[in-house]
């Protein structure tokens, strides 16, 4: 059509010919200045419809497209999306337009609240609504979209908002950088996720994908096992990191320890220190030694016959028994590695049971307490000592500046003075 035209009747009358020859040229061209003249247009959408609900005319694709433009200008976006979702092929993910992007983000919204709808039916055994083909498919095709400009981010946050779990596993396999995928993913899951039943199934596909990564990212694995109050493959890879001969991955378990103590749980953190492996072993009964060799019972006969093999006895001196030289050095090099665990051991549950951050957080207060004293002694000798309202002010000013130092020197050096407030409410 002539860029200068200022009417599309000439080809609205070409609707109404015979010839499907025709009338699809004429849709392909009112399909061009459509966001032109779609108040003309809207007065054929009746005809156009039926073109599309022909299932004899060759090309309903573009007849819907049509339609579909008509009803966006009209703002009727459901039908729009109905006819969109109708034109196939024709409706082209890539083409940046605001009607594009307004339809592909109606179609993600309606998609999003049916997968949801059929996630809880499906928690709760019951029938699932039927989705379409077509519906899916726009979603599949913005997902491949997403693929190829390398938005891997945008497409797993809207594969979780879709309850498509096979596409945030294709996502995060396909990126280029695994582990940040999967902490973003993570995140995620643990931030935004309302759907408890989901968010598990999120996470045990996240332990999965950590579990076959060649480097495990172990913090972030207890991590999802503590949201999916699983204490038994926590203590399972404290475990593997104690018994590794790798230094820093009794780091990492100490960090790991750490990092559930925060968590604020107690309850998980003492299910942790009862289970098998992270007990520490029975200590072993201590092994007598004694000065012969001969059995306890040949002592008995021997002495019944001390007189009549003495001669005897001084000839023949017995051989000693002959001492392996290697065994003890073995053992002892052997108790030194045990020892050194039971030692890591126990200091991986003095973490859990929550003393050495309490002790950590006591220390680190004591050190920095740089409150001056001086002040607080200034103005209990400033103010008048039998106002209670100074007097208590200054009680608790003194209370927030030594809060968790362990510094009480200004109480025990005014011992005299500090019960001064409840003899004043006595006497008031």
């Amino acid at each position: 059509m002539s860029p200068f035209a200022t009417s599309a009747g000439g080809l609205l009358s070409l609707l109404e010919e015979s010839e499907n020859g025709l009338r699809a040229f004429a849709l392909e061209q009112l399909n061009g200045v459509v966001d032109q003249f779609w108040p003309e247009i809207a007065d054929k959408l009746e005809a156009i419809e039926t073109f599309y609900e022909d299932d004899h005319f060759p090309h309903r694709d573009l007849a819907a497209l049509v339609a579909s433009k008509v009803y966006y200008h009209l703002e009727e976006y459901d039908e729009a999306l109905k006819l969109a979702l109708g034109a196939g092929k024709l409706f082209n993910l890539s083409e940046r337009s605001e009607y594009v992007e307004t339809i592909i983000a109606k179609a993600i919204d309606e998609y999003i609240k049916q997968k949801t709808e059929n996630f809880d039916l499906e928690i709760a055994d019951r029938e699932l609504n039927p989705i379409r083909k077509e519906h899916e498919d726009v979603v599949n095709r913005m997902f491949q979209r997403c693929l190829d400009d390398k938005q891997f981010q945008q497409g797993v946050g809207m594969a979780l908002e879709c309850r498509r779990l096979d596409i945030v596993r294709e996502f995060i396999l396909k990126s280029g950088d695994v582990p940040l995928l999967l902490e973003y993913c993570q995140k995620t899951a643990l931030t935004t996720i309302t759907s408890k039943a989901f968010r598990t199934k999120v996470l045990q596909l996240l332990i999965e994908i950590y579990n076959s990564s060649a480097e495990r990212n172990y913090n972030a694995l207890c991590l999802c096992h503590f949201i999916l109050e699983s204490p038994a493959h926590v203590a399972e890879i404290l475990k593997t990191l104690l018994d590794s001969n790798k230094k820093d991955d009794f780091l990492v378990a100490c960090q790991i320890a750490f990092d559930l103590v925060n968590n604020d749980h107690p309850g998980f953190c003492d299910q942790l220190l009862r289970s098998e492996g992270l007990c520490l072993p029975e200590p072993k009964p201590a092994v007598e030694v004694t000065a012969s060799t001969e059995p306890a019972g040949a002592d008995a006969s021997a002495a019944a016959g001390n007189e009549a093999t003495a001669p005897a006895a001084e000839e023949a001196t017995p051989a000693p028994a002959p001492v392996p030289a290697e065994e003890p050095e073995a053992e002892a090099v052997k108790t030194e590695e045990e020892l050194e665990k039971e030692k890591n051991l126990e200091r991986l549950r003095l973490i859990l049971s929550g003393k050495t951050s309490t002790d950590l957080h006591l220390q680190f207060l004591y050190r920095n307490n740089r409150t001056d004293l001086l002040l607080l002694t200034n103005l209990k000798v400033s103010v008048d000592s039998r106002n209670s309202i100074t007097h208590n002010g200054l009680v608790v000013a003194h209370s927030l500046m030594q809060c968790g130092t362990t510094s009480d020197v200004f109480l025990r050096n005014n011992l005299e003075w500090l019960p001064q407030a409840s003899e004043q409410a006595q006497v008031r």
